[in-house]
């Protein structure tokens, strides 16, 4: 069983866009400057956010995750990386969202 570790707003609030943000399972795809993740898109609404992760959640060679604007990580689906988890997660989730928006 793979504990789940996310930091949560100091505010307790998340920001919109929403962000779905994807990590390859595959051995080695580390090394693009976010850990691994990468941003596939951005939703206005949590509630889009939820609709698009239901659809992709189950995608066997991917884990993915949704994220606020801020880089806070709200849920993900990972087993087997820590590349969404707590100060590094949030991290990463910025750095996705900067390489896909600018």
């Amino acid at each position: 069983w793979y504990q789940r570790r996310v930091r949560e707003p100091d505010d307790e609030q998340y920001h919109a866009p929403y962000y779905i943000i994807y990590r390859s399972n595959y051995w080695g795809s580390g090394n693009n400057g976010a850990g691994g993740l990468v941003c596939e898109f951005k939703v206005n609404s949590l509630r889009q956010a939820s609709q698009q992760y239901k659809q992709k959640k189950d995608t066997p060679t991917h884990a993915y995750g949704i994220c606020d604007s801020r880089g806070y990580v709200i849920h993900y689906n990972a087993r087997f990386t820590s590349s969404f988890e707590g100060e590094d997660g949030i991290t990463n989730c910025k750095n996705a969202i900067r390489q896909k928006y600018g």
